[in-house]
């Protein structure tokens, strides 16, 4: 983001006074033309002179030009230029995870949103495919003829497959960088389980996605010895998505040892009977402190398994790049690494996610523009593609 400072500089014809003002300025102080003198102690007077007067004059003038503009024209400067607004971005919300809890509410939300667009997307793509086959009944629709990418069909190069590929995972990349944290509210249970969490989180339009799970949590053990802790929950329940139920289990483990803790993390959505076919989220993070410096490494790993076996493996990342926060998403599939960088901008008063990166070797470089019923994506050579957005 520009500092205020250059701003300021970029456009003073907005932001510093004019002559009515001056003269508004000059009424609200009472000071006229003739000029005013100081009236000693042991009596009489000197005048003030005519420079110290306008330096006065030009002082009060200052400052309330400044507090005008920070509490009135700035906001609109920062919108005209494509800063984003306050309160801004999302922030970093790996860093709200400290509990079994806040990861359970994380691990449904983010699967959530992938198990939601592939139930809701116009053009379903490789989730969408294995989630629907492995719960219809109705073999007739086990048929491929969507026009989703399918590997070693096409190039990513292809706009189509460029836009299916991305927005398989828009939802999840509006539940990172939207606005507060992904939050897990619980309750009593239903449905035969202890247990009731309602996930939610914030989009990119401000709107409040919402899903429900119910579950039971297990503290399955507990030690501590000297300074090293050990802890160990189980979670096993079922994720309610508009109609949809999935079955879902879940663990993690923690343990402190001095100045260093590590966790295990998981959390799993069955998309077939057999459990078989499902996807899966887990978190590696070790922190290490040394010479008063802590070290800390954090990554998302999601996991698509179809009948028992790994078809594709996407790590999403946090990386601060100029003091703006990006999303980083690296995808792989039948031995190809694709790496999409999600950076959040604001254009004409609008949320639009800059993406940049390279899929299958082909570099890309687009726009997504966020709409109440679709994303639009307008690449650099001026081609456009809308997706339904169901919101």
């Amino acid at each position: 983001m520009k500092s205020v400072k250059k701003l300021l500089s970029e456009n003073k014809d907005k932001v510093l006074p004019g002559d009515d003002v001056r003269e508004r300025i000059k009424r609200e102080l009472g000071i006229d033309e003739t000029a005013p003198s100081l009236a000693y102690a042991h009596g009489g007077e000197k005048s003030v002179s005519r420079g110290k007067r306008n330096a006065l004059i030009a002082a009060a003038a200052a400052v309330l030009a400044v507090i005008v503009a920070l509490s009135v024209i700035l906001p609109v400067v920062l919108s005209r230029t494509g800063a984003p607004l306050p309160p801004g971005p999302g922030y970093n919300k790996f860093g709200d995870i400290t509990s079994a809890d806040s990861f359970y509410a994380y691990g449904a939300a983010s699967i959530g949103t992938i198990l939601s667009a592939a139930d809701n997307t116009e053009v379903s793509g490789r989730v969408a495919t294995s989630a629907a086959r492995d719960r219809d009944d109705d073999d007739d629709d086990d048929d491929d003829d969507d026009d989703g990418y399918r590997p070693g069909e096409g190039s990513f190069g292809d706009i189509e497959n460029v836009t299916a590929t991305v927005n398989r995972y828009m939802s999840l990349v509006e539940s990172l960088l939207g606005e507060g944290s992904i939050t897990g509210k619980t309750g009593a249970g239903e449905e035969g389980y202890e247990h009731s969490m309602i996930v939610s989180y914030t989009d990119l339009l401000g709107g409040t996605v919402t899903y429900t799970m119910y579950y039971d949590k297990t503290l399955v053990s507990s030690e501590t010895d000297d300074d090293e802790v050990e802890e160990d929950y189980s979670l096993e329940g079922v994720l309610v998505i508009g109609d949809a139920r999935y079955p879902v289990e879940g663990s993690y483990e923690t343990e402190t040892e001095e100045d260093e803790t590590g966790s295990e993390m998981s959390f799993v959505a069955y998309t077939s009977e057999d459990r078989r076919s499902y996807i899966a989220v887990e978190q590696e993070l070790e922190t290490e402190t040394e010479d008063g410096e802590t070290e800390t490494e954090k990554e998302f790993v999601y996991s698509v398994y179809e009948n028992g076996r790994r078809v594709e493996r996407t790590t999403v990342e946090y990386e601060s790049e100029e003091d703006e926060l990006e999303l980083v998403m690296t995808i792989e599939a039948d031995g190809r690494k694709e790496t999409l960088v999600f950076e959040d901008e604001t254009d004409d008063g609008k949320r639009v996610l800059r993406v940049s990166g390279d899929l299958d070797g082909v570099p890309v470089s687009f726009r997504i523009y966020i709409e109440s019923g679709e994303y639009r994506y307008v690449f650099d050579n001026g081609e456009e593609q809308g997706w339904e957005r169901d919101r």
